[in-house]
């Protein structure tokens, strides 16, 4: 069993520097106090970790509708502390700093909104198994790469959303040299999805009635980084799709999740424990309001 108390205090400034330019500068104090009592033997173990996580950022408008930005923030979260090492000591948190920088578009009179994204995140203190399945502190990852996001209303009452990720994410230190360079733990390459929805223009049985369509799109992944227990997940691309039906006080939705039932897989460990995917959903719900 495991409490955890967590105590947190923040600072911020935002100073405007004519119209188009805006400077914020900030930083957060956080504090986690874990217990933790082991059932069976009654054993207990504590923890207490805390940091300073500062955080800036800049933005310049040239125009009212575009932006462009830039960021730099720090993290940090506990490694469990029900996890121990080889000999039985407890792991340092994990860590993260991560650069962003990026801009934003809104565009024809707001129907069309792109943000476009480039970023740069190190996380340390990672902890995975080592070839004897003890727990160890994985070293340092890193991950660069670009993101990028369209909604679009191109008539009244469609809407139209796509985003696209390119991450290159790497194992950059650890203690098994044959891990450095390798791709991390599911960590697919592209990354991506399409959703669109329609909403009939006009009443039907006294409410509005919607239809979506969604495609989400993954490539190929590991398992984990060493070579000598990780599997290659295949690509995936499940599609999901909607009904919906409105009125001031009632709501029905009609959801069907991977339409085509697909196979495909969550996750996993190593080369003999996989976790499949969801088979075709079909959920029906109904709400109101009085």
């Amino acid at each position: 069993m495991t409490d955890r108390w967590n105590y947190g205090a923040y600072i911020q400034n935002i100073v405007d520097i004519g119209e188009q330019f805006s400077i914020m500068v900030g930083g957060r104090y956080e504090r986690q106090d874990v217990d933790f009592i082991e059932q069976v033997s009654g054993a207990t173990e504590g923890q207490t970790i805390s940091d300073f996580l500062p955080q800036g950022g800049v933005v310049f408008k040239p125009t009212q509708s575009t932006s462009i930005y830039a960021s730099y923030t720090k993290s940090f979260s506990e490694n469990s502390v029900e996890r121990r090492d080889a000999l039985g000591g407890s792991f340092d948190p994990e860590r993260g700093k991560q650069i962003e920088i990026g801009a934003k578009a809104s565009l024809w009179d707001e129907r069309i909104n792109v943000t476009l994204a480039v970023f740069d995140i190190e996380k340390t203190n990672i902890l995975e198994r080592d070839a004897n399945r003890d727990f160890m502190l994985l070293g340092e990852l890193e991950s660069q790469g670009i993101e990028f996001e369209l909604q679009a209303l191109p008539i009244e009452h469609w809407q139209i959303r796509v985003g696209y990720a390119y991450v290159d994410s790497i194992i950059s230190e650890s203690p098994d040299t044959s891990l450095i360079g390798a791709r991390n733990a599911f960590a697919p390459a592209h990354d991506g999805f399409v959703w669109t929805r329609y909403n009939v223009p006009t009443a039907v049985l006294g409410g509005e009635v919607g239809v979506s369509l969604g495609v989400n799109f993954e490539s190929k992944r590991f398992t984990n980084a060493s070579a000598a227990t990780r599997v290659e997940l295949p690509s995936t691309a499940r599609v999901d799709t909607a009904v919906y039906y409105e009125t001031d006080n009632f709501a029905l939705a009609l959801n069907i999740e991977n339409l085509f039932d697909e196979t495909y897989f969550i996750g996993g460990t190593t080369d003999v424990r996989l976790y499949p995917g969801k088979p075709r959903l079909i959920t029906l719900t109904a709400s109101t309001s009085f």
